[in-house]
């Protein structure tokens, strides 16, 4: 009888180990990390994904699959995910001889928690990146265009005041930002503006808002909200098939998410010094390139994000230094260990 349990125990393993699409595009990933990078090259990543590089990849990591140093996973999410410059980041990584950063599509969803560990004692990281949905009942023809509305939830991450013809003040983790209104057509001859409608105590309130990403690129309409939405297909399968509207979703950008390092190097494909050199995309994704959709390498596929695997190369500019306070395996300040992750 013992024997019948364990063989069953052990096909029970089995199957639950049977690589997902999700597996599959990092063994895919992991390949070219072994055909394409020196033996000696080291990667930088959020923690997660320390074991799949040391043991599927054969390289160095950074922060290791166990978690041991946790105040390398503050500096990782303070100064390189989360950080506002690439000279932040450059630092960091220059301390750690990193040669590659990775970025994988589930660090959007993990936002919250490796900027709320990059944070201070006042949590002056800490975001998220939610999804908005095009809602299409609420297109609205107009006499020269079609204004459509894109609904979500964002919870201000920093206080805002907004001067109309009096300031008023919306506070952080109050006010929420319901939904960004716009006409694409407008967007693209850099005209019309998009507004977010702001909630708070009751009042609702339309405010400019200064940046659309899409069709690759970065409008920017100077001012408002410095924030922004990034625009991608929302993706729905049922039994007739695959149904891809090109702007279906959006992943709301707020004032300080869109200064991320993740933002502007995973979304936005803006590196200086760092180079794209890989880019594995989602195996759903790659498949319904081959049958010839029009779509981006980042869309929504029913209500999950899924993106490629990007790899960069980084190069130093002259004048990087070495950190040896980025080496040190503490928190020089014991505070700062116990604000913890918020998720």
């Amino acid at each position: 009888g013992s024997e019948m349990c364990i063989r069953d125990s052990s096909i029970g393993m089995a199957r639950s180990h049977i690589p997902s699409s999700y597996n599959h595009q990092w063994q895919k990933a992991m390949a070219w990390v072994r055909n394409n990078t020196e033996k000696n090259s080291v990667f930088a990543h959020w923690w997660d994904y320390g074991y799949w590089i040391q043991t599927i990849g054969e390289r160095a990591t950074v922060l290791d699959g166990g978690n041991f140093i946790i105040y390398w996973n503050h500096l990782m999410g303070r100064h390189v995910l989360t950080g506002k410059s690439e000279k932040e980041a450059l630092e960091f990584l220059y301390s750690h001889n990193a040669t590659h950063l990775l970025i994988d599509s589930t660090d959007i969803g993990k936002y919250p928690a490796y900027s709320s560990i990059g944070s201070d004692v006042n949590y002056d990281r800490y975001s998220y990146l939610p999804v908005f949905l095009l809602d299409e009942r609420q297109t609205i023809e107009t006499k020269d265009g079609m204004i459509k509305i894109y609904r979500g939830g964002f919870a201000l991450d920093e206080d805002l005041i907004y001067k109309k013809d009096k300031e008023i003040f919306y506070p952080a983790g109050r006010a929420v930002i319901a939904a960004v209104k716009m006409d694409l057509e407008k967007i693209r001859n850099n005209e019309g503006q998009p507004e977010i409608i702001i909630f708070y105590q009751n009042r609702q309130e339309a405010i400019p808002l200064r940046y659309i990403y899409m069709d690759g690129k970065l409008y920017d309409f100077k001012k408002g909200y410095a924030g922004g939405l990034y625009l991608m297909p929302s993706i729905q399968q049922s039994s007739s098939g695959v149904n891809i509207k090109e702007f279906g979703a959006g992943i709301f950008l707020s004032e300080r998410t869109i200064k991320s390092n993740l933002v502007r190097l995973y979304l936005f494909n803006f590196g200086e010094n760092f180079k794209l050199v890989h880019s594995q995309d989602n195996l759903i994704i790659e498949d319904l390139k081959k049958q010839g959709a029009k779509i981006n390498d980042i869309a929504l596929f029913q209500g999950n994000i899924l993106g490629p695997i990007k790899i960069w190369r980084i190069n130093y500019p002259p004048g990087i230094e070495h950190k040896k306070e980025y080496l040190d395996l503490d928190y020089p300040n014991p505070e700062v260990a116990y604000a913890g992750p918020i998720y």
